[in-house]
């Protein structure tokens, strides 16, 4: 688990939310496609953060 002050990525989660989705789809979990899934993921995030923290101090002084 990557150590943050609140706890926010879990890659025991991560790890759990793959697996469950290889299952689900009878696809035969490899490691490589778990680190192209995590990669996917930290790009969704940081476009994620970086959308809400634009609106965030948009409106943050109104």
């Amino acid at each position: 688990m990557v150590k943050t002050s609140i706890g926010v990525i879990d890659n025991a989660k991560i790890k759990k939310l793959y697996l469950d989705g290889c299952r689900a789809n009878s696809i035969r979990p490899k490691q490589r496609n778990f680190n192209d899934f995590v990669k996917l993921l930290e790009g969704d995030f940081y476009y994620w953060m970086r959308g809400n923290l634009k609106y965030f101090f948009e409106n943050v002084n109104r």
